[in-house]
């Protein structure tokens, strides 16, 4: 077994890692998206706090479910042309 596909059998491969960048721009754009969040908070109120969050996870996970089957649908397709190339040789 190649290298590559061992690491990603043995989850030392993260493509989704990769994807995030690490560019210092990112990460302030990130320091402002949560200084939004936490001025949101204030203005509706801390009670109102774990309702939001509630939403908000809600909302991240159908968005991850929807990357997470772009993913393996990308892997598939990826397989189906290499077999294609290889069967056609």
């Amino acid at each position: 077994m190649g290298k590559l596909l061992k690491d990603f059998y043995n989850g030392n491969l993260i493509p989704i890692e990769q994807c995030r960048s690490k560019i210092e721009k990112n990460k302030q754009l990130y320091k402002e998206q949560y200084k939004h969040y936490e001025n949101f908070v204030e203005k509706i109120g801390r009670e109102f706090e774990a309702e939001f969050n509630a939403i908000l996870d809600e909302q991240f996970n159908t968005i991850n479910s929807e990357i997470e089957e772009a993913f393996s649908y990308g892997f598939r397709l990826g397989i189906k042309m290499m077999l294609e190339i290889c069967q056609s040789e």
